[in-house]
């Protein structure tokens, strides 16, 4: 393999770097689509407890 066809280990960072930013801002959309889905009808009794 040619040496001008290597990668610094300096841009190979920067890439993952770029992969690891394009990923958590996937991660937090699918977050916020959960929980815009959640249902929005809470219970009235004030707790999880069942008296």
């Amino acid at each position: 393999m040619s040496k001008a066809l290597r990668l610094s280990e300096k841009q190979f960072r920067f890439g993952l770097w770029i992969v690891a930013i394009v990923f958590a801002s996937f991660l937090i959309g699918l977050g916020g689509t959960v929980v815009q889905n959640l249902p929005q009808d809470l219970p009235k009794t004030g707790g999880l407890t069942s008296d």
